[in-house]
């Protein structure tokens, strides 16, 4: 399952502070499943806004290691960690998004 916590497709660069929603989370915890970030790029060169179509692009994915979170752990705290985690992997790829 591929859960985007931002609820729609966003660019991280030059924010240091994007609203994520928790419920991924509380799906993970449920499912007795870990999180495993990933940071995409060129996604919005495949589908611009507004475009009707898909188009044939490279698009990079950098996946980090998995990340468990027990039951009682605070999901907005738990949350802010996995997007520190996406930040961390984006920093690895040079990538100018």
């Amino acid at each position: 399952l591929v859960v985007f916590p931002e609820g729609t497709r966003s660019s991280i660069e030059g924010k240091g502070a994007v609203n994520l929603y928790s419920g991924f989370i509380f799906l993970a915890n449920k499912a007795n499943v870990p999180i495993i970030p990933a940071y995409i790029s060129g996604s919005e060169r495949a589908l611009a806004r507004g475009a009707k179509c898909i188009k044939p692009v490279k698009v990079r994915i950098c996946f980090g290691s998995p990340i468990y979170f027990k039951d009682s752990q605070d999901y907005v705290k738990a949350a802010r960690q996995v997007y520190e985690e996406i930040l961390r992997l984006k920093s690895l790829t040079n990538d100018k998004v």
